[in-house]
């Protein structure tokens, strides 16, 4: 029944976020971009898992957003996960581009560490013993 899974963040500067997305391997999808006077809207895919990411753009929208405090106090959606390889590679990464990590740890099986994106999107990054 279901084909394909997606997450959607809106932003307030399509090139920023693209560009910060990309820097993280994701590639966009010419063939699922769209523009017109109201509105931007991008797909994105990574080749190693095939997670798609639609980043949106209302350009009528002013940017007030602000981005959320604590991870544990959100309600609804809480983080955007993703599994990598190699998280310490990862964290430097996030670092350059200038991203806040908000924490960072271990647990029975797996690291973890929490870094925002450019409009205040939690992203969760996890590391999985092998």
């Amino acid at each position: 029944m279901f084909k394909d899974f997606h997450v959607c963040i809106q932003v307030s500067d399509m090139d920023r976020s693209r560009s910060f997305y990309q820097e993280l391997g994701f590639s966009p999808l010419a063939d699922r971009r769209h523009e017109d006077g109201q509105v931007i809207w991008q797909y994105l895919r990574h080749p190693d898992s095939g997670t798609l990411l639609e980043l949106l753009h209302f350009k009528t929208v002013a940017e007030t957003a602000q981005p959320l405090g604590d991870r544990r106090s959100l309600r609804g959606l809480n983080h955007i996960g993703f599994h990598v390889e190699d998280l310490d590679r990862l964290r430097g990464k996030l670092e350059w581009l200038g991203a806040h990590i908000v924490e960072q740890g271990a647990r029975s099986g797996y690291r973890f560490l929490f870094g925002r994106g450019p409009d205040g999107e939690l992203l969760g990054f996890a590391e999985f013993d092998r």
